[in-house]
């Protein structure tokens, strides 16, 4: 998706452009057969692109603060192997078996176990959270230009 961010009159207009490839099914496989091309014109009034600036800015914080958190979980057990199933069975219900104490001293632990159960997917939402604040960044940096050049 590409979008471009322009002054038209009174308005902004937030052309946004997606291309993708066409896939239909071919017996047991999907074949490529083409493309889609779809451009879409948001037009936002004058005295609301400081309302659509806002909430880009806020998505941007938001985002920002989510994939930092992700990214300080993922980087303790990113290198580390995985631990056999059965060592993090009986973990688990050793904790879950043992008093309210012990259950709060092994909640890192825990925490760990099912953190290295989810490091794959952690990965994936990282490398997914990457790219859209890419093109986060870039509408913020758009719209703070448009926004500097009204005042």
């Amino acid at each position: 998706m590409i979008k471009a961010f322009k002054m038209v009159d009174d308005c902004l207009h937030v052309i946004v452009n997606n291309e993708d490839t066409v896939f239909i099914p071919n017996g047991s496989e999907k074949e490529d057969v083409g493309i889609y091309r779809q451009e879409t014109v948001q037009i936002i009034k004058k005295d609301k692109i400081n309302v659509l600036y806002n909430f880009v800015k806020s998505e941007k914080e938001t985002s920002e603060k989510k994939l930092k958190e992700l990214s300080d979980r993922y980087e303790p057990i990113k290198d580390i192997e995985e631990i056999g199933e059965d060592i993090k069975k009986h973990c688990q219900l050793a904790i879950k078996k043992g008093s309210k104490t012990f259950k709060e001293t092994m909640k890192p632990l825990n925490q760990r176990i099912i953190d290295l159960a989810n490091k794959d997917n952690m990965k994936a939402q990282i490398d997914y959270m990457t790219k859209q604040m890419e093109e986060v960044n870039s509408d913020y940096d758009s719209l703070t230009e448009i926004v500097n050049d009204l005042k």
